[in-house]
C-alpha cells in the first residue's frame, strides 16, 4: 500500500439502511390524519460523513389517501431545521408494491440527522410501509 491507496472494500459502496435504523421495529404505519409534518421513528444521527444516493419503500400493506407524503429530511448538527432532500406521494398503494423517493443527492457530515417524516394529509386506511435509504460512506 502506497501513500495516498485506500483499499477497504467498503469504500463508496452503497450502504442499505432499512426502516429499523430510525427505531422503528419494521414499518413506519400511516394511519390518520396528520395536520403538521411529523417525525416516524427517531432521528438517526450520522457518526461518519455519508452521501444519500436513493430511497425506497415497499408497501407491506396497502391503501388509500389524501395527499400524503413521505419526506426524507436532513438537520444539520444542532440546529434544529429539518431540510427536505427526498419525498415520495403515497397515494393509492396496493400491498406488496414499491415506490421510489425522488432523492436529491444530499451529503452529510458527522453530526447531521437524517429524519424520516410524513408530510400532511390523512390516510384513510391503515398502511405500512418499510423504507430503506440507500447512502455511501464519503469519508471526508
Amino acid at each position: 500500500m502506497g501513500q495516498g491507496y485506500y483499499d477497504d472494500a467498503r469504500y463508496r459502496t452503497l450502504q442499505m439502511l432499512p426502516t429499523a435504523a430510525f427505531g422503528l421495529l419494521k414499518t413506519a404505519s400511516l394511519a390518520g390524519t396528520t395536520t403538521a409534518a411529523s417525525t416516524l421513528g427517531y432521528p438517526l444521527k450520522m457518526i461518519h460523513p455519508v452521501r444519500v444516493v436513493s430511497a425506497s419503500g415497499y408497501f407491506v400493506v396497502g391503501g388509500t389517501n389524501a395527499i400524503v407524503s413521505l419526506v426524507l429530511s436532513k438537520s444539520a448538527a444542532g440546529t434544529g431545521t429539518a431540510s427536505t432532500i427526498g419525498t415520495m406521494a403515497v397515494g393509492t398503494s396496493a400491498a406488496a408494491t414499491h415506490k421510489a423517493f425522488t432523492v436529491t443527492e444530499t451529503s452529510l457530515s458527522a453530526g447531521d440527522t437524517l429524519l424520516l417524516q410524513r408530510a400532511l394529509g390523512t390516510h384513510a386506511d391503515v398502511t405500512d410501509v418499510m423504507v430503506t435509504v440507500g447512502l455511501r460512506e464519503t469519508f471526508e
